[in-house]
């Protein structure tokens, strides 16, 4: 329950190149024990801060900027995210795809109302290429690159917070048409036109993923998407 016992195991873990799950574990514990002891977030900071002074690596910048963005430091966060792009663009990490990276940034970014910049940075996702990896996809989000869902998703809600609806619609129709048999991408879409007054095309794109579940003998999803609708 001491969160700075736990940052010291988690920054050894990241030093000694342990296995990703071990690392991205002790993060979630920490994190978690953060939310329930926020005073410790000073202390925490000082631990990373300290091991950068004899270790600048990018993947403790990376660990850093993900603790201080759960503090909603996100100006620190930038910063950190900052170094470890500076870091891996020098000397890769396999535990850090620029993707990632930029997702993060693009997360603070919209955190402190700057959606350009954000979107600007998912523009980097979607150029940035993922290295290949034959091991199970990380639980945690900032564990992994996003998703073609989560990126069309975030984009599109990038777009609403501008009030670009029409650039909201086609994002996640271009979404749609790559992922037709994804819930939440039908759903974003369908509340897009309804925000814009198209309702015919709206309960268009319920009816059409409803029937595709049902098709697929998925009626539990079926049924969800019809009262939805």
């Amino acid at each position: 329950d001491d969160p700075v016992a736990v940052a010291r195991l988690n920054i050894t873990l990241a030093l000694m190149g342990a296995q990703p799950t071990t690392i991205w574990d002790s993060l979630t514990t920490l994190l978690n024990l953060l939310k329930q002891q926020p005073d410790a977030f000073g202390p925490v900071q000082a631990e990373y801060r300290a091991a950068l002074v004899n270790a600048d690596a990018a993947r403790l910048h990376y660990i850093l900027a993900i603790i201080q963005q759960c503090a909603e430091r996100h100006t620190s966060a930038l910063l950190s995210l900052e170094q470890a792009e500076v870091l891996i663009t020098d000397r890769a990490d396999p535990l850090l795809p620029l993707a990632l990276i930029a997702w993060a940034v693009a997360t603070s970014q919209f955190a402190l109302g700057n959606p350009e910049g954000a979107l600007q940075q998912l523009r980097h996702v979607l150029l940035a290429p993922t290295p290949p990896s034959h091991a199970s996809p990380s639980p945690y989000p900032f564990a992994r690159p996003p998703s073609r869902s989560e990126l069309a998703l975030r984009i599109a809600e990038l777009y609403r917070s501008m009030g670009n609806l029409p650039a909201a619609e086609q994002t996640l129709t271009e979404a749609r048409a790559l992922l037709p048999d994804d819930k939440a991408i039908a759903t974003a879409l369908a509340d897009t036109y309804a925000h814009q007054g198209k309702l015919a095309q709206a309960l268009a794109q319920l009816d059409e993923l409803a029937l595709r579940y049902e098709a697929q003998q998925h009626l539990d999803r079926a049924l969800e998407l019809l009262e939805h609708a």
